[in-house]
């Protein structure tokens, strides 16, 4: 299940997301903060969708939602 499902049923309480580029202009590297019942996840990738949904898998399997 994605977080996105799992906040809008209630079962998770989404607080904030942040997304910040860093390096060069034509490659940046994204970083991707996300705060789920007052814990702070965050991952980089090459693209903002990757550092979104790396963040997102790791606050599932931290918080125990995922079997990885």
């Amino acid at each position: 299940m994605h977080l996105h499902n799992m906040t809008r049923s209630g079962r998770l309480d989404v607080l904030s997301t942040t997304s910040v580029p860093d390096g060069p202009l034509h490659r940046p590297s994204w970083t991707f903060t996300i705060a789920v019942n007052g814990q702070y996840f965050t991952a980089t990738g090459a693209t903002k969708a990757q550092a979104r949904e790396s963040a997102a898998f790791h606050a599932l399997n931290c918080l125990g939602f995922l079997d990885a």
